[in-house]
């Protein structure tokens, strides 16, 4: 009876420890589920933010290369009104 006794508490124990497992995969593959989701959610917001990002970085730096143009066409048309002055100095009026 004693044997009879013994399987029977190993059964009701591997029954338990099967549930347990069971449960176990099941919370393991919801945390996953939520995980991936969570992730790909996480990845689009980065994704849109760097975006917004890169359109300020770009217009900043359109607007610095529009500036600096802006320079030097202004110091280019400066040397050659210079250059005009000295030659008509130089030169005479007529020149």
């Amino acid at each position: 009876m004693e044997f009879a006794s013994d399987m029977l508490n190993l059964r009701r124990e591997i029954d338990s420890l099967r549930a347990a497992r069971t449960a176990m995969m099941n919370g393991l593959n919801q945390f996953n589920r939520e995980l991936r989701k969570s992730t790909a959610r996480k990845m689009s917001d980065m994704r849109h933010m760097l975006a917004k990002e890169f359109a300020r970085a770009r217009a900043t730096r359109r607007a610095f290369t529009k500036h600096n143009r802006r320079m030097v066409d202004h110091l280019i048309s400066g040397f050659g009104t210079e250059r005009s002055a000295a030659r008509r100095n130089f030169m005479g009026k007529g020149a």
